[in-house]
């Protein structure tokens, strides 16, 4: 029976740690963004054109640039094995997205409010959200919401405003006798908010408003 001991087997074996692959980036170039404005993506990523980068700083870029929620996919790669050039390929997401809705108070048709609401991601092509929505009918309203997720280039600090009126008939019947009959509220949002984004997914702000 044959006995290697432990040194002997250091010895006829010798183990290396093999480090990952390093990139130095000559310059990037993205595809796909038909709307999506570059610096957009750019602003995202943690190196610059003359960094050098491994997989994983490339995979924790390719999941900030996903991250931002405009795109279907998001793949980075190389143009070819001995490039320094790196290619952002995205696929945009659609962007606009309308929805028709229907209020019937009561079960009275008599009560019945009909509107759309209209959600635009990555409005003017720079992430920007805006929503919307108008009422007619019975209880009439509208709204608009916007939001910046970056006041500057490289900046994680964001900006958002709410505005609102809404004209709600009273539900209460016997409010009503009381008041002899039906009766209005009427109520008015105005609200502004600024925050920060920390990492990929956490974000922290303060709002103020008026409401009526």
């Amino acid at each position: 029976m044959l006995f290697i001991s432990p040194a002997s087997f250091c010895q006829i074996f010798s183990f290396k740690s093999i480090d990952p692959p390093h990139y130095i980036i000559d310059s990037i170039k993205i595809f796909g963004n038909d709307i999506t404005e570059d610096f957009i993506i750019l602003r995202e990523l943690t190196f610059e054109p003359g960094d050098t980068v491994d997989q994983h700083i490339l995979e924790y870029n390719k999941e900030r640039v996903y991250s931002l929620g405009i795109f279907n996919k998001v793949n980075f790669r190389f143009q070819d094995i001995d490039s320094t050039i790196l290619s952002i390929e995205v696929e945009e997401s659609w962007y606009i997205y309308p929805i028709p809705f229907f209020q019937l108070k009561n079960n009275d048709w008599d009560k019945f409010s009909y509107g759309i609401s209209v959600l635009v991601k990555n409005f003017r092509g720079r992430n920007e959200t805006l929503t919307g929505s108008a009422a007619l009918g019975y209880d009439p309203s509208f709204s608009i919401s916007y939001f910046k997720p970056s006041i500057i280039y490289k900046s994680n600090v964001y900006f958002n405003v709410n505005l609102a009126h809404r004209t709600i008939t009273n539900r209460s019947e016997t409010a009503a006798k009381i008041f002899g009959a039906d009766f209005e509220y009427t109520f008015i949002i105005n609200e502004v908010g600024i925050g920060n984004r920390f990492g990929l997914f956490h974000w922290a702000g303060f709002d103020i408003g008026f409401n009526y």
